[in-house]
């Protein structure tokens, strides 16, 4: 396992000898290495699993995790291992003790060349805020006394998981879109009911009081109606959409 000067050591190995020997660290701070490894910060671009979307943290500036989301992070930092060097990812005590995120734990293949993906989870009953460029997660590193044979061949800074992610943000766009145009003419058909039935109550009835009551009734009840029908079908639809 590399400490500090060990990483250092291998940046420069990298430096002169680029995928033979070493690891490079795109994006470096030197504030952000640790005695076991160097700390990872949040990056530019985001996803939400429950809004099922696409955010931009570097335009936001930050980010915000609601209660029981999960959020896909890209890292701010590019890591780039030679074939005898490997790492493993671990999550800072602070993000878990303090901010109530989940632990995070994953393994980086020799060879590896991009950005990582990092996913957590929201345990608390409070919306979780991390800022762009913040302390994320702990990656530690690994020399191995030869070199790895077995390259998996992922995707460089995972595009392909990313493109699945880009993938469930459209459709859930398309999703939102279809049940505004729903919605619209389920209120434009209990509004053309509710007049039809004001209009019939003036033209049968002669007592105007309980015309009245009658008109105050029907629009009470269809806006119940209106109200039940709306929740019940995002409601549905939103379990459809997470299957």
């Amino acid at each position: 396992m590399l400490n500090n000067k060990d990483i250092q050591d291998e940046l420069t190995a990298w430096a002169n000898k680029p995928q033979v020997n070493g690891l490079n660290i795109d994006n470096f701070e030197p504030n952000s290495l640790t005695p076991v490894g160097y700390d990872l910060r949040v990056g530019d671009e985001g996803f939400s699993w429950k809004r099922k979307k696409i955010i931009n943290i570097q335009e936001q500036k930050s980010i915000q995790i609601d209660p029981d989301d999960t959020f896909v992070i890209y890292t701010f930092e590019s890591i780039s291992l030679s074939m005898n060097i490997s790492g493993t990812i671990h999550s800072i005590v602070r993000r878990v003790v303090i901010d109530g995120l989940s632990h995070i734990s994953t393994t980086v293949d020799p060879g590896w060349n991009g950005q990582l993906l990092i996913a957590i989870h929201n345990y608390r009953d409070i919306p979780v805020v991390l800022n762009y460029k913040d302390r994320l997660c702990t990656i530690c590193f690994y020399k191995m006394s030869s070199e790895a044979t077995d390259n998996r061949r992922t995707e460089p800074n995972r595009t392909d998981i990313w493109d699945q992610l880009i993938a469930k943000s459209e459709e859930r766009k398309r999703t939102d879109k279809k049940n505004k145009i729903i919605v619209g003419l389920l209120g434009y058909a209990i509004a053309a009911t509710v007049t039809i039935a004001v209009i019939s109550l003036f033209v049968v009835k002669k007592d105007y009081s309980n015309q009245v009551m009658a008109i105050t009734a029907t629009l009470s009840l269809s806006y119940i109606i209106f109200d039940i029908v709306k929740k019940r079908f995002f409601k549905n639809n939103i379990r459809l959409t997470y299957e």
